[in-house]
């Protein structure tokens, strides 16, 4: 199951939580929960999505001639 590149060789603490639910610490830190259905997600707030950048008046072809 795969966590985080991050954490790569480093020892994590897996503890059920309920039937079938686990609960994945690292230093004294929830990290996660890995689900019935082995998933795992993660208690962080989502991370943005890129966004497009604006166009600007070089880009939009503003003075071609």
């Amino acid at each position: 199951l795969f966590i985080s590149e991050v954490l790569a060789g480093e020892a994590i603490g897996i503890v059920e939580i309920d039937a079938g639910a686990h609960l994945v610490r690292f230093a004294n830190r929830d990290l996660g929960v890995i689900g019935r259905d082995r998933r795992f997600r993660r208690f962080a707030p989502p991370r943005a999505r890129l966004h497009k950048a604006p166009e600007t008046a070089h880009d939009s072809g503003a003075g071609r001639q």
